[in-house]
Parts: C-alpha cells; structure tokens; sequence
C-alpha cells in the first residue's frame, strides 16, 4: 500500500482516512511523551482488523506537515512500536517497519517511520478492545459485528496465504498479457473464471473481485503498489579483504528488483552472476580452470521459473 514514495506523499497532503494515520511523536527529555503504547497499539489492531493501513510516526495529523524524528531517538521510537506489537496486543502483531526520510514545508529530508500493518487473518485485542479503522478513526467494533468478523478470519486462515485477495487492488492492476502466460492456449472461458482456476483472484467479503497475493506477484509489473515488500533488494559489497577501514562498507553494486515474481528470480541471478568472484587454476593437463565463487546451477538460472505447471485446468 502506498508503495512509492510519491504516492505516500500524496496521501500525507491529503490527510488521514480508513488507510492512513499520521502521528507526531513527542518528547519530554529523553522520554517519549506522545504517541503512548497502548495508543499506538489501538492504531495498529485496528488496521489489522480492518483492511489494513499505513501509520507514519513524524508527521502532524493536523496540518499534515512532516515533522520527523530525530536521528538519536529513532531507535526509542522504533522500540516502542515493537513493544506495542508484542506487549499491547493479543495475537501479537508484526507489521513492517521501515525508516525513511520525508521532506518537510523547507523541502529538507526529514527521518520518520512508516508502518505498514497487512489485513490480518487474525482478530486482534488491544487495550481499547476490539477496534475497527472508520475513516480517519478507529472505533469499537460492535457485538455482533465482532461475532462475524470472528467467523469469517477463522474460516480465512483455511485458505492459503497466497490465494488471499488483496484489498485496494483491482483486477484491472493486472496485465493480461502476463497472467495469459498460465492459461492453455485451447483454454477460452471469461478472464474471472480463468482467474479463479489459477487462485489468482478471488471474491473478498463485499463479493468484490481482487486479485490474489499470487495473482499480484506473477501478473503485475508493480507488485511492491499493494505488497511493499514483494520486490528484491540487492547489494554487492566489495568486501573487507586488504582494504582500509573506511573502505569496509564500501558498495559495489545495488539494484532494486521489481516486476513480475519469475522476472525477479531471474534478475536476481543475473545480479549474483554479475557481481560473482570468478578465480582460475591451471589445469594439471594445461589450459585454464575457471572457479566461479558460487556454484553455476545456484546462479545460472537457464531453467525458466515458468517451467513448471502451476494449476490443473481439468479440476
């Protein structure tokens, strides 16, 4: 949700509603005065009870202005979101925490963090109770709602993560021209049913049509929109060996994957293969050996990951 940064930007100027909470975090001293535990706790089970969201810790719900937090108390903040998960809520929680940097009213780079908290298949108590995300607030959620909601997450977590529909996503958000790559070519019946076979979409509790986590990552060529963490994050460093110490760290390559699930698997070969120690021996019989770091069929990936048959179409 909110996958690019432009579009968390967009949302912030905006304002908060049923996805988006914003926070400023105050201190008193060295103490966190504001947001509390238990606060941050009902913010966060109410997102998981709902559809899901994203609360930014570092900007004014008020005037929407980014405020950030500083370095040095990034780690107090980030703390006290783990702690909310783990202490404030039953199930525990375990949304995706990440630190960013936002630019204020000056345009300055200022530190916040994000949190991302998923649709959860779980009903989830916190020190307010049972709370729902309605619009820009969280509420109770009422007695007999609760009863159902408690009915349909148990009868969720029958199904398999990867055919779970993905809220805000539309079946339009896939390509055709991708998701057609499964489908037999004497294969001729409507797009959903075809859908439905390979558990690409499904219907969520409104009876909307949404497409699956699965469909997402093999059909769409922005996944990381609905899932932000469907991409891969790739770094070659140059390593420690007879270098100087402020050289350490020092990276030679980086590259974020992105696009379909098999384009990233193989584009994440390519960036071993790339970026691979590759040392050589002589032959006792002459000639040269070559000695790749990694072993070939790890990093060669000749075999297509669409190689392989993903759904019976007879069923």
């Amino acid at each position: 949700m909110f996958g690019i940064r432009s579009e968390l930007l967009e949302k912030i100027k905006l304002g908060e509603d049923s996805f988006l909470e914003l926070k400023e975090v105050r201190f008193a001293g060295d103490k966190i005065r504001g947001p509390s535990q238990v606060n941050l706790a009902d913010e966060m089970a109410a997102f998981a009870n709902s559809a899901g969201g994203v609360l930014v810790l570092g900007v004014e719900d008020k005037s929407r202005e980014v405020v950030g937090i500083s370095l040095e108390r990034l780690d107090a903040v980030e703390s006290l979101v783990r702690e909310a998960c783990e202490q404030s809520i039953k199930p525990p929680l375990g949304p995706i925490i990440e630190r960013m940097a936002l630019p204020d009213t000056t345009g300055s780079e200022q530190p916040v963090i994000r949190i991302d908290v998923a649709r959860s298949l779980f009903v989830h108590q916190s020190p307010g109770g049972y709370m729902q995300r309605v619009g820009s607030s969280k509420r109770p959620i009422p007695p007999d709602q609760l009863a159902r909601l408690f009915q349909q997450r148990s009868q969720s977590r029958l199904i398999r993560f990867d055919e779970t529909p993905v809220t805000k996503a539309a079946i339009a958000d896939m390509d055709e021209a991708l998701w057609k790559r499964f489908v037999p070519s004497q294969h001729h019946s409507a797009p959903q049913t075809i859908l439905d076979k390979l558990a690409m979409a499904a219907r969520d509790n409104q009876e909307e049509w949404r497409p699956t986590v699965a469909g997402l990552l093999m059909a769409s060529h922005e996944p990381q929109r609905f899932l932000p963490g469907a991409f891969i994050q790739a770094v070659a460093y140059q390593g420690t060996r007879a270098l100087p110490e402020a050289e350490k760290a020092y990276q030679r390559d980086a590259q974020d994957i992105t696009g379909p699930l098999d384009q990233q698997v193989l584009g994440a070969c390519a960036f071993v293969r790339k970026n691979m120690q590759v040392a050589a021996q002589k032959r006792s019989e002459g000639g040269r050996e070559d000695l790749p770091q990694f072993d070939p069929c790890l990093s060669g990936c000749h075999t297509h990951p669409l190689d392989v048959v993903v759904r019976d179409f007879a069923a």
